[in-house]
């Protein structure tokens, strides 16, 4: 890499100690390239400081003629000529000495490029050294928020509380303090941004459904938090990935019911090629319930499915992509979709649900379905109850996705 005067650490030694050289023609003031007769031993890799002065009658420095400078190295001249410090320019005079030596600006360009790493108490800045490790060499750390962090919980209705955030922005690592108390405006949907360097937090509010803002300046979407008139009805959490690989499975959005309650949701999560979905149901009473992509509630699905392995139909033209009537007993849901915005979103499931008696065999349901929307990709799922019980508090629904 050639000099530059802007280096900061700057050599001071070139295979020989460095002559102490002299004007060799005169510079008018503010001249930017400096004649000499020989720089040998001058670096040439990096620019130089170095100083100028005249001795006076006595064959003394006459420090009122010294000037620091620095400039880069061109043969026996020194060009890019900047003053630092020290005497006001009015020219070189041919006899004038130059010297290189330890200058104020040496100094303090060392300062400025130790400051780049280190406190100045000289301890290291904070790097991500414990996440690095775990990265295999061939990743690269990406901006982003440490999984186990910034976790939204709903408290009740449109409050929540936020955990402590722990995040990477261009490799350092920062930490924001939790948040007790957060309430969402209601029916809306609200994107939650850090700026790590400095702890601010942006929540920039659009109405459900409507296409995401832009980031402020230096920030990292940590979260989307969608709300119903008088509920938060699902959390996406975002940039959870310390790797830029699309190619692994990440969690894209939870909501975990507090108190029993007819839906779980998760609404404005981000788009992936891939989703798979886990609902965990716990029955208060008897449960009918069915999913449902996007809130499309029109007659836009097909499925084909299988009960016990022995009992077989098909549904066409109708309401929801699969549904499951356990009575009161509880139910695990395991699904897989393809999400090309551009195509139909075939999908399957396998719905196993049963009550605490081993000596009942749980019934399972095999679903293959179609959803025949062809111009959007999968942006909320609900899973949905009609019957005269609830989901209990503690019933679960869990997004993932990978491209």
């Amino acid at each position: 890499m050639a000099a530059d005067i802007n280096d900061k650490i700057t050599d001071v030694y070139n295979g020989q100690w460095p002559e102490v050289t002299r004007v060799s023609n005169a510079r008018s003031a503010a001249g930017t390239t400096l004649e000499t007769e020989n720089l040998q031993g001058w670096p040439v890799a990096s620019s130089v400081h170095f100083t100028t002065f005249r001795l006076d009658s006595q064959g003394e420095v006459d420090y009122d003629s010294q000037i620091d400078w620095k400039g880069i190295r061109s043969g026996n001249n020194i060009i890019s000529l900047t003053r630092v410090t020290g005497a006001a320019d009015a020219g070189s005079f041919v006899g004038d000495y130059v010297k290189m030596l330890p200058t104020v600006g040496w100094a303090q360009d060392l300062v400025a490029a130790l400051l780049t790493n280190q406190e100045r108490s000289g301890a290291l800045k904070k790097v991500p050294v414990e996440d690095a490790l775990q990265l295999k060499t061939t990743e690269i750390i990406a901006d982003h928020i440490v999984p186990s962090t910034g976790i939204v919980a709903v408290s009740a209705g449109l409050t929540c509380t936020i955990s402590s955030i722990t995040g990477y922005m261009s490799g350092i690592r920062y930490t924001k303090a939790s948040i007790p108390n957060k309430t969402f405006t209601a029916s809306k949907d609200t994107y939650c941004f850090i700026e790590l360097a400095n702890g601010t937090i942006t929540y920039t509010e659009v109405a459900n459904y409507a296409q995401a803002p832009s980031a402020p300046a230096g920030s990292i979407l940590f979260a989307v938090v969608p709300t119903d008139a008088t509920t938060i009805v699902g959390i996406s959490l975002r940039n959870r990935r310390a790797s830029k690989s699309d190619t692994e499975w990440v969690e894209l959005g939870r909501h975990t019911l507090t108190s029993a309650g007819d839906f779980l949701r998760v609404a404005g999560f981000e788009q992936k090629r891939y989703l798979r979905y886990h609902i965990i149901s716990k029955a208060s009473g008897t449960v009918n319930a069915f999913i449902r992509f996007n809130n499309d509630s029109g007659n836009n699905y097909s499925q084909r499915y299988i009960t016990d392995n022995t009992t077989a139909g098909v549904s066409t033209s109708v309401s929801n992509a699969a549904s499951v009537a356990p009575g009161g007993a509880d139910v695990d849901i395991n699904g897989n979709i393809s999400n090309d915005p551009s195509r139909v979103k075939f999908g399957d499931a396998l719905i196993i649900y049963g009550s605490a008696p081993v000596a009942n065999a749980p019934a399972v349901i095999r679903v293959e379905s179609k959803w025949g929307n062809t111009s959007v990709a999968i942006s909320r799922l609900d899973f949905i109850n009609t019957g005269a019980g609830d989901f209990a508090a503690g019933s679960e629904l869990i997004i993932e996705g990978k491209d």
